[in-house]
Order: C-alpha cells, then structure tokens, then sequence
C-alpha cells in the first residue's frame, strides 16, 4: 500500500520513533550484560566477545529493518514495527482511519 503524501509525514515520524525506541532497548540489554558479567566475574575477553555479538547482531538487524527506506516501503515498515510491539496503537492512530484498519487487518492475519 502506498502512503498518501501527508501520511508519509507521520510514517516517516514513527520510523525514526521506531528506531529510537529500539536503540534504547537495547542499550539495556547491553547494560544488563556488563552488568551479569561483572556479577558473575567473567572474564574481560569472555565479556568482550558477548558484547561484540550483541553488537553485530543489533547493527544487522537495524540495518535489514530502517536502511534505505523508501517512502515505497513506509507502510510494511510501519506495519512491522507495529506487529512487533515497537510502535503502539497511540501510534497508529495518528494515521487516518483508512491506514489504521489495513494495519490493524494485516496484524490480525499476522497474529492468527
């Protein structure tokens, strides 16, 4: 589905939330890491190598869902980003009426 322009606007608002968001969860993660690590007195290389996979692992996933979207591909991102639990209904709702039944649509099929 192509985004009319004006909702383009919000799509392009709620990506960028999206990925905000998603950084800071996994800044967590990255924090509750050290933290087991140094809990458990790992050892710095063990630590290290956790920590780089973590990384590796965040930058590709990052990369696969907000690299170079084009305004072709705002509406299955935001329907992703949806389905996963990153963006809200509060979020959705800035769109109209239209654009939030075809999310919801297609997070009912996804969900069954």
């Amino acid at each position: 589905m192509e985004l009319p322009k004006s909702q383009k606007k919000i799509a392009r608002l709620l990506i960028n939330e999206g990925l905000q968001r998603e950084c800071r969860l996994h800044l967590q993660k990255v924090e509750s890491l050290l933290q087991n690590a140094k809990d458990k007195n790992e050892l710095p290389h063990d630590t290290y190598l956790k920590l780089y996979e973590e990384i590796y692992n965040f930058k590709r996933h990052i990369t696969f869902r907000y690299y170079d979207i084009s305004g072709s591909r705002y509406f299955m991102t935001i329907t992703n980003l949806f389905c996963n639990g990153i963006l809200t209904q509060k979020d959705i709702n800035l769109f109209s009426e239209e654009i939030q039944q075809a999310i919801l649509r297609i997070k009912q099929n996804f969900e069954e």
